[in-house]
């Protein structure tokens, strides 16, 4: 006897994939031969399993000649061995990355939103427009929680978080001690 068919059929992204034109970028090493390769082109995938690129550009002889000749070479999950612009275009890029700024953007409106319906003293709705502020920051943080790559020392499974973890949690709960510069809420001294 043969299971039956699910009435619906379950479907889940299984990766994602984003290409990027390249300019200005440093040549990076030729893995498969002399020269180096100048950066035109790169496919970033993301899977649940990390994410892979594939880079695509013209060969760079070892006298540093440009040539006609293509060339690409892959980078598998470990971005310990990627080049660092090409590590932080893919976080930069990371889909789920795009959802916190999408998210915060949202946030952005509703508190706009929020602040006009306070000054035409619309309260109800002025407490409707925070609270939504307040679900899209939460879902914020936690896409930027979720695609934000552990630092040198990973987090436990289950356990204590790495440093870069706990700073983000901290931020999310209103504490910026261990924020840095870039964190809008760390307020700079004057004349700095």
């Amino acid at each position: 006897m043969t299971d039956p068919q699910p009435a619906e059929g379950i479907v889940a992204i299984a990766s994602q994939s984003i290409d990027l034109l390249l300019t200005g970028k440093p040549d990076v090493k030729n893995r498969h031969g002399s020269g180096s390769i100048r950066p035109s082109l790169v496919i970033f995938t993301y899977r649940q399993t990390g994410v892979l690129a594939q880079l695509f550009g013209a060969w760079v002889r070892d006298d540093g000649e440009l040539t006609e000749a293509p060339c690409d070479q892959q980078y598998r999950v470990d971005t310990d061995d990627w080049p660092d612009w090409l590590a932080e275009l893919a976080i930069e890029h990371h889909p789920r990355s795009i959802r916190a700024v999408l998210l915060r953007e949202a946030a952005d409106e509703c508190d706009d939103a929020g602040a006009a319906y306070t000054a035409r003293a619309l309260n109800d709705h002025a407490g409707g427009a925070f609270a939504l502020m307040e679900t899209f920051l939460r879902k914020a943080n936690e896409a930027e929680y979720v695609a934000t790559p552990c630092d040198f020392v990973a987090c436990e499974p289950g356990g204590e978080p790495c440093s870069t973890h706990e700073r983000l949690m901290a931020h999310a709960e209103g504490e910026h001690e261990l924020c840095g510069a870039e964190c809008p809420a760390v307020q700079q001294p004057k004349g700095a």
